[in-house]
């Protein structure tokens, strides 16, 4: 069984013995008393053993009331002690119950039980007591110690402000607006700070406490607007918790310090509201995001730049449209190119309107160009080798280069310059000057990069330019040369067509005289000839008739190069039957079928269309002739503003090595014996064609037919293909 040390300071021995007689009935655990008469008594006792529990006589020969309790309690912290109190005194054992005792009994008023429920519970009790203790102790070392910043609120007056705003009627927490800074610290005073730890002090450069609750406004931003009706809010609806990003005020520091916060609100059960806010410093990400925007707009910037310098065409529009954008950029009142040279340089100027009038070399006009020479703003070659060598970044209070240039400064009344240098082909070409009239700043490690990256650009405009504008000469050289090739050329052919015109007919009449002549020798004398002169004369005929045709296709073919054309809407099949017709009459003796699909219509002119498709035609029949039936298909197919056009047969084929070559004048792949014909035909046809703005080929294998294909312009009224027809024979 468990034994319990309680020492008893009681002065009067008969109210010990009372007591000692009680507690020794109690047979649920062993007690074994210790007794004195005086907290003076007790002391050497309390130095030299250990009690579980204290009885203290609240009247003592050395000591009274509540100061024998103060006086014990400092002898003696952890035991727990109760107070043996009259019964006239109960208001003094309250009291000191208060100051820290566990219990207070009144004597001649207990028996055994009553005792001992005081003694289990003033133990229990005082052991909670110090787990508590030693709970908050950790709490309140974890809270000074965290590594965020930790501020604990008492919110009370704030949850009694709401409370009687809603007793009066209101029904919304947005109903009583929280919008500026003033009505935030009248909302703010109703909040009192309970503690702070040492990194909130730390990041907000607080001394302690008292410092941070007097002085708190100086912290305040325009975001304690939204904390504070963020919180206003949480506590009318009773929300546990909310989270903000808001930046403050540093007392000492220009930086602002931008917190992550999360606001914990406890205490609604009981009426009471109790704030905790834990913030983590983010101030140095914020900035790193900051910087990682500003170097991506700077990059955009940069790319845009480039990409203006980069424009189809080369001209100064597209340099200041570039400029403008690096004055946009960088945040300058004025960018500028300066091309500094010993007899004359050339200025593109940003608009700005701070620049009108403060500069004398700049025109009335104030045009984007002026014209200066080192000279003119007395730059020493020692400056002018600087604006060689690398960039100038000059702020009021510096150093400025002396002579004209240091007064043009002076002049323009600027805060801070930047001057970078710009080089074409590694050569120093000119300097970008990026100018602030109102601020003074310092140029960050990204701007420098930006500027010294674009200055590369425009090096680079600069020598494209320099190459596009030879290339530009050049080309207009090779166009003037071609132009005049072209025109010695164009006359050169009209004076061979207008020449082979002149010839073929010319030709005619002595033709005629020999084909005349030759059939009145043969009608008149062909009894008197012998065989031999039959058979020359006959070859006489023949070449004259041949002699004949081919003149009359080199007229034709002559004519279309001068001849215009007379554009309409051709409905080709219409023309097609027309051309079988025709076919019909000229070969009477040859078995053809002809398969006439349906066809597109096509817009040209008429008659120069049916002359190439004739002698497309005319050439199936002839090369498909030793065919004992001769087999023509004609098709059409769609290609957008165009129709093409197609032509099969069963004839011989063609070699496609030989295909370009046929649509030549004169080039035939067979003998006159083989097969009748000039060698213009097809080359008609390939004129025709062309004129129409079309194009003609042939696809074939040899003895397996040839397809003849052209295109000519649709018809505008071509909507919808034309029924089918059957095909067509002619026997």
């Amino acid at each position: 069984m468990k034994t319990i040390n309680i020492l008893v300071i009681e002065d009067s021995i008969q109210d010990y013995l009372i007591l000692r007689e009680y507690i020794n009935r109690i047979d649920s655990f062993n007690v074994e008393l210790v007794h004195c008469e005086s907290v003076s008594a007790a002391e050497s006792l309390l130095k030299a053993n250990k009690y579980d529990l204290i009885f203290l006589d609240l009247f003592l020969s050395d000591t009274f009331g509540r100061e024998s309790f103060l006086k014990l309690k400092q002898l003696e912290r952890y035991t727990p002690i109760v107070v043996l109190s009259g019964l006239t005194d109960k208001s003094t054992a309250l009291e000191i119950v208060q100051l820290g005792a566990q219990e207070y009994i009144v004597k001649g008023d207990f028996d055994e039980l009553l005792i001992e429920k005081a003694i289990i519970y003033s133990i229990e009790r005082h052991r909670f007591q110090q787990r508590v203790q030693i709970s908050e102790e950790r709490h309140r070392l974890t809270f000074k110690n965290a590594g965020v910043a930790l501020g604990e609120y008492d919110a009370r007056e704030l949850y009694d402000f709401i409370q009687d705003l809603k007793q009066g009627g209101m029904k919304h927490a947005s109903d009583y607006p929280i919008d500026n800074m003033q009505k935030a610290m009248e909302i703010r005073k109703k909040i009192s700070m309970v503690m702070v730890n040492d990194e909130a002090l730390r990041l907000f450069e607080m001394n302690d406490k008292q410092d941070f609750s007097e002085n708190y406004i100086d912290v305040h931003t325009l975001d304690s607007v939204v904390i504070l009706q963020n919180l206003f809010s949480a506590i009318w609806y009773e929300n546990d918790s909310f989270e903000v990003i808001a930046k403050y005020k540093r007392r000492r520091s220009d930086q602002d310090l931008v917190l992550l916060s999360r606001v914990s609100i406890f205490g609604f059960e009981e009426k009471k509201c109790k704030v905790i806010k834990s913030g983590t410093d983010i101030s140095e990400l914020v900035l790193k995001e900051k910087q990682i925007a500003r170097q991506n707009n700077l990059a955009e910037a940069l790319s845009n730049s480039t990409m203006a310098l980069l424009e189809e065409g080369v001209s100064s529009n597209q340099l200041v449209k570039a400029l403008g954008l690096q004055a946009e950029a960088l945040g300058v009142d004025y960018v500028s190119i300066v091309k500094i040279e010993r007899k004359q340089g050339k200025e593109y100027l940003f608009p700005h309107e701070k620049w009108a009038g403060r500069d004398e070399y700049i025109s009335a006009s104030n045009n984007w160009i002026y014209e200066t020479s080192i000279e003119e703003l007395g730059i020493s070659d020692e400056t002018n080798k600087l604006f060689t060598e690398g960039a100038i970044r000059v702020k009021t209070g510096d150093a400025l280069p002396e002579g004209a240039f240091k007064e043009l400064l002076k002049t323009l009344k600027v805060k801070s310059i930047y001057i970078s240098p710009v080089f074409v082909k590694s050569s120093f070409w000119a300097a970008v000057f990026y100018v602030n009239y109102e601020n003074e700043r310092e140029w960050k490690d990204e701007e420098h990069i930006n500027i010294k990256s674009f200055s590369y650009s425009i090096g680079s405009f600069i020598a494209r330019n320099n190459v596009e504008m030879e290339l530009l000469e050049l080309n207009e050289q090779l166009e003037s040369r071609i132009e005049n090739r072209t025109e010695d050329l164009t006359e050169a052919m009209e004076e061979l067509e207008s020449f082979s015109y002149s010839v073929s007919h010319d030709l005619r009449a002595p033709l005629r005289k020999v084909g005349g002549f030759s059939q009145i020798l043969e009608k008149e004398y062909s009894g008197e000839l012998p065989e031999r002169a039959k058979h020359l004369l006959n070859n006489i005929k023949e070449g004259a008739h041949e002699m004949s045709q081919l003149i009359h296709d080199l007229l034709e073919f002559s004519k279309l190069g001068r001849q215009k054309l007379s554009f309409s809407d051709i409905d080709m099949n219409d023309l097609c039957q027309e051309i079988i017709n025709d076919t019909a009459t000229l070969y009477p003796s040859l078995k053809i079928s002809m398969s006439l699909n349906s066809l597109d219509n096509a817009k040209g002119d008429r008659n120069l269309v049916k002359q190439a498709i004739s002698n497309l035609v005319w050439n199936a029949v002839k090369f498909s002739s030793k065919n004992e039936r001769i087999e023509i298909q004609v098709d059409s197919k769609r290609q957008g503003s165009m129709h093409t056009y197609s032509i099969t047969d069963n004839g011989i084929g063609i070699d496609m090595k030989y295909a370009d070559k046929i649509f030549s004048v004169f080039q035939r792949l067979h003998t006159k014996e083989q097969y009748e014909g000039t060698g213009v035909g097809l080359a008609i046809v390939k004129r025709v064609i062309k004129k129409h703005n079309g194009t003609v080929s042939v696809q074939g294998e040899l003895g397996k037919g040839a397809t003849f294909s052209f295109s000519l312009p649709a018809s505008s009224k071509d909507a919808v293909n034309p029924p089918a027809k059957n095909p067509v024979s002619i026997e």
